[in-house]
């Protein structure tokens, strides 16, 4: 038996929030012999994923947005890092991982819509299943200085101690988890592929990269000036003190390691090899970011992979 056209009437006000035309009701009514089919069909209609998309942006809009801070070994703006951690306008702050990140977007969403910052080791895209606004933070680094960074807190405990720059970029090679953080490991994060079988695809993640750093939701800043993106986080909804140092990103090398340009200086061929494979990417992943957003900004530390054929 065919549906009533009272009967359609009020599944179009209940989903469709209109009342239809009689005539438009009754010939509906008469292809229809369930409720449960009409629902259905009116729930998979153009008109209703109109109107959903609608109330979903309207609601969405009402929510704060989380501050996801991807941070990069040994390229996290340490003032940056301080200054979003203490404010009181980005509480409850939390730390995660790839791993305790995916639980935290399982968790019911009226606690997921209590975070306003989520800061850790995170490569870019994690956000896309947290269901709710979110804006990525990152800060990259020069990547010859950020690898000896690296190479010194590696070998700052009892074991390798006396290990050399050059023996720790040769011992990288067969150490799959250095070998993934040093080996052009900017646009490994930020491409969100930190696996081995990302070895060999740079090409390809340098575009992906790119795409990520240089998107609308992501706020990207350059080590040792990370403040200068307080402005854009304060429009964003994550106000810091009122301070920004210029926006240049620096161009020589961090002022701790005063021995890393000896210590690079010291590299015998094939570390040098190693030295230039690791950073050729990074470093045109680092320039091309500088270029784009810090027009005036002359990056040291170059190694462009398009001068050494390799793009």
């Amino acid at each position: 038996m065919p549906l009533s056209a009272s009967d359609v009437a009020t599944a179009y006000r209940l989903i469709l929030e209109r009342t239809p035309a009689p005539e438009e009701a009754a010939s509906v009514a008469a292809q229809y012999e369930k409720l449960g089919t009409l629902r259905q069909d009116l729930l998979n209609s153009e008109e209703f994923q109109r109107k959903y998309t609608q109330i979903q942006g309207s609601f969405l809009k009402q929510i704060k947005p989380v501050l996801i801070h991807l941070q990069i070994p040994e390229a996290v703006d340490p003032e940056l890092f301080t200054q979003l951690y203490a404010a009181e306008a980005l509480q409850p702050a939390t730390s995660a991982d790839n791993d305790s990140f995916a639980a935290l977007c399982t968790a019911p969403r009226p606690e997921r819509r209590k975070l306003r910052y989520v800061f850790g080791d995170l490569a870019a895209g994690a956000g896309q299943d947290l269901g709710l606004p979110h804006i990525y933070l990152c800060t990259i680094a020069p990547p010859g200085p950020r690898i000896y960074r690296i190479y010194r807190a590696a070998c700052s405990g009892d074991e390798g101690t006396d290990m050399s720059f050059g023996t720790y970029l040769e011992y990288s090679l067969d150490s799959p988890p250095h070998r993934l953080e040093l080996d052009n490991g900017q646009i490994r994060r930020l491409a969100g592929a930190t696996t081995l079988d990302s070895l060999g695809r740079e090409k390809e993640l340098l575009a992906n990269a790119l795409h990520a750093a240089l998107a609308p939701e992501m706020l990207l800043g350059f080590w040792g000036v990370g403040m200068a993106l307080a402005p854009q986080l304060a429009q964003r909804g994550f106000p810091l003190e009122d301070t920004a140092p210029p926006s240049a990103p620096p161009s020589t090398p961090d002022s701790t390691d005063a021995d890393y340009t000896a210590a690079l200086a010291a590299l015998d061929k094939t570390a040098r090899t190693i030295f230039d494979s690791y950073t050729a990417w990074d470093s045109y992943f680092y320039d091309v970011c500088s270029a784009l957003l810090s027009p005036d900004a002359a990056p040291g530390d170059t190694n462009d992979p398009i001068q050494k054929g390799r793009i």
